[in-house]
């Protein structure tokens, strides 16, 4: 399921907080997973002088009358800050399943694919880029808060 179609009618701002009030995140897996270390690139290098590029795309997977998933997929590359070419390249992919207490309309699934998809699963991203660069022997990457 892609996802939502921009729709002319607008939802509330009260009626968007009604909905998501009714949200609760019942699941988050990571569904998968790719990374690819240059371990020359790193030489010239320390994670403190590495510039990293962040990318994110949520996708509506399904969507019943009590709930959703939505797949969440993050791209990051980190390349020494005298370089062009990446030293760590990861990609992953999460699943996060929603329970509703409502039926959830496609304006709202547009609004929140947008802006609380990456709030829930950011923490998760963090951690598996920090836990994945300590694994792979190069000191553990720290991806900044989301602001």
């Amino acid at each position: 399921m892609a996802k939502p179609k921009s729709s002319s009618k607008k939802l509330s701002r009260q009626k968007y907080q009604e909905a998501l009030g009714g949200v609760q995140l019942e699941g988050l897996v990571l569904d998968e997973c790719s990374a690819e270390l240059r371990r020359e690139k790193l030489l010239t290098s320390t994670s403190r002088s590495l510039t990293l590029a962040v990318s994110d795309e949520p996708r509506v997977q399904a969507k019943s009358d009590h709930g959703f998933i939505i797949e969440q997929k993050y791209k990051l590359v980190a390349k020494p800050s005298n370089e062009r070419a990446y030293a760590l390249r990861l990609t992953c992919k999460f699943v996060l399943t929603y329970s509703s207490d409502g039926e959830v309309s496609d304006q709202f699934l547009e609004i929140f694919t947008s802006n609380n998809v990456s709030l829930n699963s950011w923490p998760y991203f963090r951690e598996l880029v920090q836990n994945l660069t300590q694994r792979m022997g190069m000191p553990p990457l720290t991806v900044p808060l989301l602001k």
